[in-house]
């Protein structure tokens, strides 16, 4: 049997960067859908345009939301994986 060696501080690692990179596209985008929905509420505020635009704020508004949970999930994934790693290791050794 091969050992498999994995440095739990990498992973730890990945799941930190992972959750301050989704932390940051979420920052992004509700900056991104604040800037739109001004424009929305001052610059153009009828019509066809201004209808497509406040869809497409919308449609920010809900991905804004599901980057922050996917971002909390993936780094959560991470730390489990360790965690699980670990549980069987010390069953094993």
């Amino acid at each position: 049997m091969v050992d498999i060696k994995i440095r739990d501080e990498e992973i730890y690692n990945y799941s930190e960067t992972v959750k301050e990179l989704f932390d940051y596209m979420n920052t992004q985008l509700a900056k991104l859908k604040n800037q739109l929905q001004y424009v929305c509420d001052n610059g153009v505020i009828s019509g066809n345009f201004h209808n497509n635009l406040q869809l497409f704020v919308d449609t920010i508004s809900s991905v804004n939301n599901d980057f922050f949970t996917v971002g909390i999930d993936l780094g959560c994934a991470a730390e489990t994986y360790i965690d699980e790693i670990n549980l069987i290791d010390s069953e094993t050794y």
